[in-house]
């Protein structure tokens, strides 16, 4: 087996020049990348062609993407990015509109939840349909669950199964990764998402065998903790399985995700088949199948509403976006006509 095969990837498109050779981004630091190819780890920086035509910052590298990179001899430059897959996406933080690619090329999410606060079934919620848009697969690990008894544990459990497969954690108990390790194939990508104080680094730390990352202290007063992670970094553990640490994520900003909400939500989905109007919003129509059931008891109100909330958030974005492209349709046909004007001068 190769080396990039051990990194999650054994073919790639033909090259687009035959100087250049294909590898995967470890980190994004501040002025270059740590990049995996066949001959080992590179620091890398990007082409000056690949910084003017990158249209924006998703252009350029992101943790766990394949590149085409020239290699130098004391460092290699990134020519160009591979297409995307596995993507996982947010909406830009303190912007209506933009979008910030966090990391590629993922399979599986791992969703963080401390149980040293109660479960936020919506937030997780949220990062399901996140992931789930970017055709990720989430599962919800429940750590430090040392601190729940048997009764607490299951319903735990109960409440995020109907998100995905669910997983309990704790650094404090012999075998207390096993059931995360279960899961870790051998050249597969996980992400590990959550807020700070969630036992992110502390659950990496125990798939490594090691204390290689710091981790923070957690106030009692709320249970939040510290940003100990400070940037987006991909390791190899030694199942072979690859993860991805990213910075304390409280939010998911919702973008145009209608299919992630729709996989997330699928009960609601496997109901509104039975609506009596295709279009159904299941708000307050004659025959809706969805509103029968949160009137039977079979749905849970809250469970409709936190659906209808990420609805309302993803149909803004939308808007958003389609907006801003007119803005910038505008300001483009703007530009052309003062180029045209000052040639015409000539």
């Amino acid at each position: 087996m190769s080396l990039l095969e051990t990194f999650g990837r054994s073919t790639f498109d033909p090259a687009p020049a035959p100087d250049l050779e294909p590898g995967r981004v470890l980190a994004v630091h501040r002025t270059n990348l740590s990049v995996m190819t066949e001959s080992g780890l590179r620091q890398a920086e990007l082409t000056g062609r690949l910084r003017f035509t990158a249209e924006t910052e998703d252009d350029f590298p992101v943790t766990g993407d394949w590149v085409w990179v020239r290699a130098l001899d004391d460092l290699a430059m990134v020519s160009e990015v591979q297409a995307r897959q596995g993507v996982l996406r947010r909406r830009r933080p303190g912007t209506s509109s933009g979008l910030q690619i966090m990391a590629s090329w993922v399979d599986v999410a791992l969703l963080v939840h401390g149980c040293n606060l109660p479960v936020n079934v919506r937030r997780l919620e949220r990062f399901a349909a996140a992931v789930r848009d970017g055709g990720i697969e989430p599962v919800v690990v429940l750590s430090k669950v040392d601190l729940l008894d048997d009764e607490e544990r299951k319903e735990s459990i109960a409440q995020c199964a109907h998100i995905g497969p669910v997983v309990a954690a704790s650094s404090e108990v012999s075998g207390g990764f096993l059931e995360v390790q279960g899961l870790l194939e051998a050249g597969r990508t996980f992400v590990l998402i959550g807020p700070s104080g969630a036992g992110k680094t502390t659950l990496l730390n125990g798939l490594l065998g090691s204390e290689t990352f710091a981790t923070g202290a957690v106030r009692d007063v709320d249970g939040k903790g510290r940003h100990t992670t400070t940037r987006r970094e991909l390791v190899q553990l030694p199942s072979g399985a690859l993860l991805i640490d990213t910075p304390g994520v409280r939010e998911m900003g919702m973008t145009d995700m209608q299919g992630g909400i729709e996989d997330t939500f699928d009960e609601i989905a496997v109901l509104a088949e039975t609506c009596r109007f295709a279009d159904c919003r299941h708000q307050e129509e004659v025959g809706c199948a969805v509103l029968a059931a949160v009137e039977t008891g079979d749905l849970a109100a809250e469970t409709l509403a936190a659906y209808h909330k990420l609805e309302r958030e993803a149909a803004h974005f939308e808007r958003s976006i389609a907006e801003r492209r007119r803005r910038d349709r505008g300001f483009g046909k703007m530009v052309r006509e003062v180029m045209k004007h000052k040639k015409d001068r000539r």
